[in-house]
């Protein structure tokens, strides 16, 4: 994906969390949109933000396996790997 397209994407989901969309599935979208477009920092950044969203929404559900995955791989990406490993552990253990 290309840096613009990710950037599109991302501030379009950013509009819905901000005209009161579901939180977590849109700080979701726009971490995967960022993630793809290599903007590392601001993907966590979002991912971290879908994850408290999540807490706060349905609290550990499908949502949270996605969030947590795309958060793991994140770290992976950065050469993160103990943060990735815990990261996909919580995963896996959680509810679907």
């Amino acid at each position: 994906m290309e840096r613009d397209d990710a950037e599109s994407a991302a501030a379009a989901y950013r509009r819905i969390t901000s005209s009161g969309g579901p939180a977590a599935l849109a700080n979701y979208r726009t971490a995967v949109a960022l993630q793809r477009g290599r903007r590392y920092p601001d993907a966590k950044v979002a991912y971290e933000a879908a994850l408290r969203a999540d807490a706060g929404e349905s609290g550990g559900g499908q949502l949270f396996h996605q969030i947590a995955i795309g958060l793991g791989t994140l770290y992976q990406q950065q050469g993160n790997d103990p943060a990735s490993l815990q990261m996909l552990a919580r995963a896996a253990t959680a509810k679907s």
